[in-house]
């Protein structure tokens, strides 16, 4: 009998963290930062990482005095 209400509380705890990680974080939202690549700048929102700009080459950079990030290209 434990165990079949420790198996029941389980999956009461596993059924109501999915949205959340079927979600993301929401925590980042307004954030900007270059992809993983270096070649554009993602945003993020409530559905997580997107792409709002595309660098001509590998060229964003984070300003250090404000953090955003920028394409540096020539």
């Amino acid at each position: 009998m434990v165990k079949v209400l420790l198996a029941l509380l389980l999956l009461a705890i596993f059924v109501t963290a999915s949205p959340a990680i079927l979600r993301g974080s929401t925590s980042c939202s307004g954030q900007y930062r270059c992809s993983y690549n270096l070649s554009g700048i993602e945003t993020c929102d409530m559905r997580g990482w997107h792409t709002a700009a595309t660098c001509k080459n590998t060229t964003c950079i984070v300003n250090v005095g404000n953090g955003i990030p920028y394409c540096n290209d020539p």
